[in-house]
């Protein structure tokens, strides 16, 4: 057996694509991956073809703090190649938001079909709630995630109160 010793896996144009630290970890130089808060804007109806009528899907985020291979896609999270992503989204209310029901889905959407990976909903008894989803799921380039809430319950749009971020890991 042999061993090829290096520390860094570089392309033909001299950028490093890999890097292989002490203890043998790689990490992906341009891995894709994002990270959002806050909702600037959400669908005015149900989009596509969501089986939930009274969905209405986040299009705009207020804040991104990083968005590594242009996965947001109109509020969206897309998947630019073939392979495995971790998904993360969360929503809480503020004090005013309190005494409300809070619903929180996830959606694959592929084709404009929407299929429904996760629903949550709070009780409306005056608890400050935190609605989340964490996932890894395998996604084809081009398929995409969408979250949202019910449209008479709707997330707070505060960046402290509602993110959505994923990333690629294999």
């Amino acid at each position: 057996m042999s061993n090829l010793l290096v520390q860094n896996i570089k392309h033909t144009n001299g950028t490093a694509s890999q890097t292989i630290d002490s203890s043998g970890r790689t990490r992906l130089q341009g891995n894709p991956c994002f990270g959002v808060r806050g909702i600037s804007s959400s669908s005015g109806s149900n989009p596509g073809s969501s089986t939930n009528a009274n969905y209405r899907e986040i299009t705009g985020w207020s804040t991104t703090d990083f968005d590594r291979g242009s996965m947001i896609v109109s509020g969206r999270m897309q998947a630019p190649v073939n392979g495995v992503y971790q998904i993360f989204t969360c929503s809480s209310a503020n004090p005013s938001f309190s005494s409300q029901h809070r619903l929180l889905e996830a959606y694959k959407v592929v084709s404009s079909t929407f299929t429904l990976l996760h629903q949550a909903w709070t009780a409306s008894d005056y608890g400050r709630y935190t609605l989340a989803f964490y996932h890894v799921l395998e996604l084809n380039a081009g398929e995409q995630i969408s979250v949202g809430f019910h449209d008479s319950h709707p997330a707070h749009t505060d960046p402290q109160y509602t993110s959505f971020s994923g990333m690629l890991i294999a």
